[in-house]
């Protein structure tokens, strides 16, 4: 049985539609993001208030935290434990699943 490897078939069928008999190239999924928060919140401010709409954001950990860094002049070694210092209990920190890994 001829077995497929993904990422050579894909290029491969980028160039030549038609080069690996029974697949073919579909378009990707379409993401939708908001570019400008500020904008959308301006354009939208007489539906929302600021709380509401915050409340349907999420918010980049280290995004935040490179602008908090900047804002406080921390240096970057030690923004990480900085930051978490300073948000205290509101920064919650999550494990992943265990990965299996050769010892």
């Amino acid at each position: 049985m001829l077995r497929i490897q993904p990422t050579t078939s894909k290029r491969l069928l980028e160039r030549e539609p038609a080069a690996v008999p029974g697949w073919g190239l579909v378009p990707g999924n379409v993401m939708r993001s908001i570019e400008d928060p500020i904008k959308a919140l301006e354009q939208m401010v007489e539906l929302f208030s600021v709380q509401e709409f915050l409340a349907c954001w999420s918010v980049s950990v280290p995004e935040l935290e490179r602008a908090w860094s900047r804002k406080k002049g921390v240096p970057a070694t030690h923004t990480k434990e900085s930051f978490k210092r300073f948000l205290g209990d509101l920064l919650v920190e999550k494990r992943t699943a265990p990965s299996l890994k050769a010892i």
